[in-house]
């Protein structure tokens, strides 16, 4: 039989069994690569979540450190009470010439020496004042650094930036050191942990001791001059809150706020509330002063300062709080449905306009455009005083009415003939009125026959006249217009369903033209302080200063602040002045000053807050720890405040690192 020996084949089954092998090498150096990855990464993660929970500690550091500052203050307030009750004592003693040794209270008696020869002085024991005064500094810094005060400084949240970062209080106690006077150390336990994929914990002793009374520090007393921008809470161009893309926006201003052309709230449903003073200067003839747009907007007030007062937005709100003031340049106007205007206080609207007041210029009136006014869909009421200069014009036309309180459809008054009536003694009869035409309206009535021009006041009487004759066909508010105060008005006013004839004399005159008190108060309080020669200083001070959620920012650009945080680090206090925008989206708690030349921008949007706090004290304190009195804020506008300023022999800045140290440091 004949052997087969071909070898066709074999080179396909030898690439098959090559191909197996290599792919078999692949997938295992496949499997130790992959192994070797996720062992780094876990490696890289387990890293990444021990360094956050060493940051825990750092930040219990930092919030330690500034809890010693306040102690510290609290102990020196204290020791310094005390020398100053002391130096009243003894000054007291020493009023008069003592013919016989003085009595000194037992409350002072270790600490006051009378002298042995006539007249008896009183003089001050040094050694024993010394001792109690660092006893009296001892005992407060102690006291104020009780458990309460540590565990809700150092246990609290922590910004959205740290999620996932938690830091514990265990424990903290005073030991029982004895001496006189005694110095007694703070042991408190800390335990961090940061939860992610993995949880590290890691926990340490952090020690703080008391400082020597007077030493390392010492306190220095600056006068900080008042400068008009640092005393607002908010300041800027405009300030704009909402818009079209969001929905339920809340801002809260504890404090002043200042928008040099416009205040525009512009998202639906968003509420504003400002506790203290608003301005809104509407600084040109185009712009407006306080503009309510969004739909359901809500505007909460104190005082205000502004040029107008514009509702626009479906379902608008403009309410006070108690015993405020509204002062108006120009008009107040509610354009839409479902609108509400109700003023806890009184309006003064303060703008008398041109010459014969036929200039629809800074002519203050109350403009109440709502349709639905009569049957109760849309509100105006005031509790105290309405004060009104100016009157109300017709749309499209330079005729000025005879109505301080406008409501659309009583033009109609001027078109039709009276009877009866006068007017400075001028017969008001149809036929003694000269009538003009204005494209598309009918004829109105426009000034006497019989000589001069029927100035505004004529034009109130006329439209008073009308009332009498055919008062069914005028709109006056279904009753929803009230005023509980005293109603003071170039042209007519409303209360009710009462027309309020206008209050023209010439000492109503001389209020509008010679001494208008309300006008004084408004351009006081409207000035403009974001000069060119302050934006000038800006552009030469430039700052950029952090120091744990403090931020202090002086420069040109602008500013973002996204949840808190602002260019990677949480803030919630400090001061920030830019000639840019600041822009504050999500949520957002400040203490301190905002300030910029260009526009403050706040979107908070449904479920988040922006909650800013004005302390004239902090902002002050800051300013004197950096000198900025007399580099930013130089000029003097009213005052000033006297601020305490610590500082050791070294630095203008308090360290008292020699008294904050950890202790027995572990991973858990």
């Amino acid at each position: 039989m004949k052997k087969l020996r071909s070898k066709k084949g074999s080179t396909l089954i030898m690439l098959i069994m090559s191909i197996g092998i290599i792919s078999l090498l692949g997938t295992s150096i496949l499997g130790v690569t992959m192994m070797n990855y996720k062992i780094k990464k876990a490696n890289t993660d387990l890293k990444h979540t021990f360094y956050m929970s060493e940051t825990g500690l750092d930040k219990a550091y930092d919030r330690a450190y500034n809890l010693v500052l306040e102690a510290v203050n609290e102990g020196s307030s204290a020791s310094q009470d005390f020398i100053n009750e002391l130096t009243e004592e003894i000054s007291t003693l020493n009023s008069a010439e003592n013919e016989a040794p003085p009595t000194v209270k037992d409350a002072y008696r270790d600490y006051i020496i009378i002298g042995t020869d006539k007249p008896f002085i009183a003089e001050s024991n040094e050694v024993e004042i010394k001792i109690r005064a660092s006893e009296i500094f001892n005992s407060t810094y102690e006291n104020y650094m009780d458990a309460f005060k540590i565990n809700q400084t150092l246990d609290s949240s922590f910004s959205p930036y740290d999620s996932g970062l938690e830091v514990e209080v265990e424990y903290s106690k005073w030991d029982n050191e004895t001496g006189r006077p005694a110095k007694r150390t703070l042991t408190i336990g800390i335990r961090s942990s940061y939860i992610s994929e993995y949880t590290k914990r890691v926990s340490a002793s952090l020690i703080i001791g008391i400082p020597d009374y007077e030493e390392p520090f010492t306190i220095e007393t600056k006068i900080v001059p008042v400068h008009k921008l640092w005393t607002y809470g908010i300041a800027a161009d405009n300030i704009i809150i909402g818009n079209n893309s969001y929905n339920g926006d809340k801002v809260t201003v504890s404090g002043d706020v200042y928008a040099g052309v416009n205040l525009e709230i512009n998202g639906r449903n968003t509420e504003a509330y400002f506790d203290k003073s608003l301005i809104a200067a509407g600084s040109t003839i185009d712009n407006y002063g306080i503009l309510l747009k969004g739909p359901d907007s809500y505007l909460r007030v104190k005082d205000v300062f502004a040029k107008n007062i514009i509702m626009s937005g479906t379902g608008a709100s403009f309410t006070t709080y108690p015993n405020s003031r509204i002062y108006v340049k120009d008009d107040l106007e509610m354009n839409n449905t479902a609108q509400t205007t109700d003023i806890d206080g009184s309006y003064y609207g303060f703008s008398p306009g041109g010459e014969q007041h036929e200039v629809n210029t800074l002519n203050s009136a109350l403009i109440i455009n709502s349709p639905d006014i009569a049957s109760g869909g849309s509100k105006f009421n005031i509790s105290g005083d309405l004060v009104l200069y100016g009157t109300s014009y017709i749309k499209g036309t330079p005729y000025a009415t005879g109505e301080s309180v406008s409501i659309p459809g009583n033009y109609i008054a001027y078109t039709r003939p009276l009877s009866g009536g006068t007017s400075e003694g001028k017969s008001m009869v149809w036929d003694n009125i000269i009538t003009q035409y204005y494209d598309p309206l009918p004829p109105l009535a426009y000034s006497f026959r019989s000589g001069g021009d029927m100035w505004v006041w004529n034009k109130a009487d006329y439209f008073t006249q009308y009332s009498m004759e055919h008062g069914t066909g005028l709109n006056l508010g279904g009753g929803n217009i009230t005023v509980g105060g005293n109603i003071e008005t170039l042209g007519t006013g409303l209360n009710g369903t009462e027309i309020k004839t206008s209050s023209f004399n010439l000492e109503f005159l001389e209020k509008i033209n010679n001494k208008n008190t309300y006008r004084t108060i408004y351009e006081e309080r409207a000035k403009n302080y974001y000069d060119a020669g302050f934006k000038a200083k800006v552009s030469s001070n430039h700052m950029s200063q952090i120091q744990g959620s403090e931020l202090i920012y002086i420069d040109d650009d602008d500013v973002v602040i996204d949840d808190g945080i602002y260019d990677g680090h949480f803030t919630d206090r400090g001061i920030i002045v830019t000639n840019g925008d600041i822009v504050i989206n999500g949520e957002f708690n400040f203490k301190g000053s905002l300030i910029a030349g260009g526009d403050i921008i706040i979107n908070s949007e449904r479920g988040n807050a922006v909650n800013i706090i004005h302390d004239g004290n902090y902002v002050a304190k800051l300013i004197a720890e950096n000198n900025l009195y007399n580099t930013l804020f130089s000029e003097v506008d009213a005052g000033s405040f006297a601020i305490t300023v610590y500082k050791n022999s070294i630095s203008a800045k308090i360290d008292f690192k020699d008294y904050i140290d950890f202790r027995d440091w572990k991973i858990e």
